[in-house]
C-alpha cells in the first residue's frame, strides 16, 4: 500500500526530530496533498538547517476554490533580509504553474504563506 502524503510528512518530521502541529483539513489525496507534502519537506528542511526549530505548524484553511497553508516555524527568524533560495524558488515554480502562489513574510516568526486553486476550478491554470 502506498503512502499518504501526509503519513510522508508526519514520518520525515519524526526522522528528523521536528514536532509537527497540522491544523485544519489537509488534502486527502490528489495535486494539492502532493504539493503540500513538497512544501513541507522543504520547509521542514529549511526550518533545522536555517533557524534551527525544533517545532513546525502548518495551518491549513479550504474554501470551494482553494487550499491555503502557512507553515510555521519556532526558530529564529532571519536576522537580515529575507532572500528565497532554491529551494522555495523552486516551490513557488510549482506553484505558480499550478495557478498558485507564495508569500514570505519574517516577523514576529517565518511563515511561508502558500495558495493552490482546487482542481477544475476557474483559478487553475491549464497546461
Amino acid at each position: 500500500m502506498a503512502r499518504l502524503p501526509l503519513d510522508y510528512i508526519r514520518e520525515t518530521a519524526a526522522a528528523v526530530d521536528l514536532k509537527l502541529v497540522i491544523n485544519g483539513p489537509f488534502p486527502a489525496d490528489g495535486r494539492a496533498a502532493e504539493l503540500f507534502a513538497t512544501v513541507a519537506s522543504e520547509a521542514m528542511t529549511n526550518a533545522i538547517r536555517h533557524a534551527l526549530a525544533t517545532e513546525m505548524t502548518i495551518e491549513i484553511t479550504e474554501t470551494a476554490l482553494a487550499y491555503q497553508a502557512r507553515f510555521l516555524n519556532n526558530g529564529e527568524p532571519p536576522s537580515g533580509e529575507y532572500e528565497e533560495g532554491g529551494g522555495l524558488g523552486s516551490i513557488r515554480d510549482k506553484l505558480e504553474r499550478a495557478g498558485g502562489g507564495t508569500r514570505v513574510t519574517v516577523s514576529p516568526v517565518f511563515c511561508l504563506t502558500v495558495i493552490l486553486p482546487k482542481e477544475g476550478t476557474e483559478n487553475e491554470k491549464r497546461d
